[in-house]
């Protein structure tokens, strides 16, 4: 039997980011103090190599006497999202002629699934317009997503004396990339993932030759898997991933918000559209509370969602549910977003 696998993550709360990257704006915790160091950003970012990394909060929201201050400000500029951004200083070695490798890294909230697209989006911005990106002979940089962290004692040595070989998914390297613009530009790319990358690296990856000093900000980065609107898909294929927001569940409930029925009429329509398709409809949960009862809910919210549909005139023959509780987790139970994530109801299409 061929089977169509169709995900139509039905999430019990509002509100969450598709977005991989916990904390892509550099948002600091304290909001009355100066940023120190990268322990004070939100989230897990750290620093894998290089020290001319600077946290700089936006003038309006964070410090007060701000520039007294915060006294590795080099120059203001506003945020491109939420109060605070990332700068980092490429610096120019006079003797070598040669830039420094500088890398920074955070963990994933999900690893990434093998064979899925994923689509990275970032802003940068050049102290001037005119930096010096557009002059150098190779701008190196790069974005990789890894199995296993840069941060262990033997893999920043083997980084630093170049014995650790990697192909990184995402290069910035043209010089049209980087040429003439002193505003936040976006970036974006696409690659296909391996399975099982866990974290993010980001920055310079190679020593390069290199004309002067380079001041970049970074800021907003998002990470998500590329889906297809399920809505206006034609074609399902083996292997289709599509995502639907805002089913919502009652707190510890199976009953369905209000708000939710008006989406779910939208997904009877378009499975109307698909004949001869048996289908299922799993129930998901993340790992906190009892696991017996996080399987019974699970069941409960899947059998809701097909009730509704067969109340609606789908076969019941051709429908079944079930409740898989926390089992079969998507994303890290460890962070708010990842169970959040885990919190899900999936339709499994099984073509005849």
């Amino acid at each position: 039997m061929k089977h169509i696998i169709i995900f139509l993550l039905l999430y019990f709360s509002s509100g969450y980011s598709q977005s991989l990257i916990d904390n892509g704006s550099f948002e600091v915790n304290d909001k009355l103090n100066c940023p120190k160091s990268f322990r004070d950003i939100k989230g897990d970012w750290n620093i894998v190599l290089g020290e001319n990394f600077t946290i700089l909060p936006d003038k309006s929201q964070l410090c007060n006497n701000y520039h007294n201050n915060c006294q590795n400000l080099l120059i203001h500029i506003a945020p491109q999202n939420g109060n605070a951004y990332l700068m980092y200083q490429n610096r120019f070695t006079e003797i070598t002629k040669f830039n420094d490798l500088f890398l920074i890294q955070t963990t994933l909230i999900a690893s990434l699934q093998k064979g899925k697209e994923y689509k990275l989006e970032l802003y940068i911005k050049l102290q001037n317009k005119g930096n010096a990106f557009d002059k150098t002979s190779k701008n190196d940089f790069k974005i990789f997503f890894s199995k296993f962290s840069f941060s262990s004692p033997d893999i920043r040595y083997a980084l630093k004396e170049n014995k650790l070989k990697y192909i990184p998914q995402i290069e910035f390297n043209d010089k049209a990339d980087f040429k003439d613009y002193a505003d936040w530009k976006l970036f974006s790319a696409t690659f296909v993932a391996d399975g099982g990358e866990q974290y993010m690296i980001l920055g310079r990856h190679n020593t390069i030759e290199s004309y002067k000093n380079v001041i970049v900000y970074i800021d907003n980065i998002n990470l998500a898997e590329e889906r297809k609107d399920f809505f206006n898909t034609k074609n399902f294929k083996v292997g289709d991933v599509l995502i639907i927001d805002n089913i919502l569940f009652e707190i510890n409930s199976k009953n369905i918000t209000e708000s939710s029925y008006n989406i779910l009429d939208k997904v009877y329509n378009k499975l109307k559209e698909i004949s001869s398709l048996n289908i299922e409809i799993s129930g998901h949960t993340d790992n906190t509370g009892n696991e017996q009862i996080n399987k019974e809910l699970s069941e409960n919210r899947a059998k809701s969602v097909h009730e509704y549909l067969v109340s609606k005139g789908i076969d019941p023959t051709c429908l079944k549910f079930k409740g898989y509780g926390g089992s079969k987790p998507i994303a890290d139970n460890k962070t708010s977003e990842g169970r959040e994530l885990n919190r899900r109801v999936e339709i499994k299409i099984l073509e005849n």
